[in-house]
């Protein structure tokens, strides 16, 4: 009995140093993937942040051998609405109509653009329907709000009624930035997007996209087209001059601010790297690493 005792002792002791050198392997092997991935994604933005690099260039995408590769593209950050300035701007009904559009009633919608609106002014006085200190206090949240312009995108996740919206619409926070110019920029912005912004019917804005798209259709090309003024735009509306001088201020063809994005990837390992950067003079304005994608 006592023999048999030791042999399942030691049987147990060896499975524990093989589970554990096991896990030390992987442990390792994916250390050794995130410094390689990152290396071939930071590769891929010396790249695509050089002046001449359009954002249809092959150069984009290069194998480098030895099982890595980088994928790298180039954006206008003025495709997502700018959530300091559309907060403190008169146009509360681009809100509420995107909101609306997302599924939040009217009183939900006028509700969290106050909580908005509260969390970014100076001032502790409360909006009709907005959250000041008291507010996150009572639910248990204290220093909030911050009283002061967003840092970033996701620090919006703590205002009130927030919540309520990333439940109808998951992806959200795609939609907006803290550093694009504010205007929506035509050339990049999304189908849904351009729809709200404009009030146009579903087909006016398909045919907006399908000109951007060039002949093959499709993005990233040599083809695609770039509208380079706004009367370009009115006129693929088919919208008359006073009609579309209503919606202009919320347009623009163009964004000082690009958004880089660039992918190393080794077998199953994918290391990304969002990178947004004046276009003028390539100066960094935020610099974003999601965790390490592995198997």
């Amino acid at each position: 009995m006592i023999v048999l005792w030791g042999v399942a002792l030691l049987s147990t002791t060896v499975v524990g140093l093989v589970v554990f050198f096991d896990i030390s392997l992987d442990e390792e092997r994916a250390r050794n993937a995130g410094f390689r991935t990152r290396l071939l994604a930071e590769s891929g933005l010396a790249v695509a942040m050089h002046p001449q690099v359009e954002p249809f260039d092959p150069v984009l995408r290069q194998d480098m051998g030895g099982g890595g590769s980088f994928t790298a593209s180039i954006h206008s950050e003025g495709g997502r609405l700018n959530l300091n300035r559309l907060v403190v701007s008169e146009d509360r009904d681009l809100l509420l109509d995107l909101f609306a559009a997302w599924g939040l009633k009217l009183q939900e919608s006028s509700a969290l653009i106050d909580a908005l609106k509260d969390w970014v002014d100076a001032d502790e006085l409360r909006s009709l329907d907005g959250a000041e200190r008291g507010n996150y206090e009572a639910l248990g949240q204290f220093g909030m709000p911050r009283n002061a312009p967003f840092t970033s995108v996701e620090e919006a996740r703590a205002v009130i009624g927030m919540d309520r919206l990333a439940e109808l619409r998951p992806d959200w926070a795609d939609f907006f930035s803290i550093w694009s110019a504010g205007p929506i920029d035509v050339n990049e912005a999304s189908a849904e997007l351009l729809r709200i912004a404009t009030g146009a019917t579903e087909r006016e804005i398909e045919l907006v996209v399908e000109r951007r798209l060039g002949e093959d259709g499709e993005r990233g090309t040599e083809d695609d087209f770039e509208y380079d003024e706004l009367e370009q735009v009115r006129t693929m509306l088919g919208m008359g001059s006073e009609q579309f001088a209503v919606i202009a201020g919320r347009l623009s063809v163009d964004d000082p601010v690009r958004r880089i994005e660039s992918t190393g990837q080794i077998g199953a390992y994918r290391k990304k790297i969002v990178v947004l950067a004046r276009k003028d003079d390539g100066a960094l304005l935020s610099w974003q690493e999601p965790p390490l994608e592995n198997p």
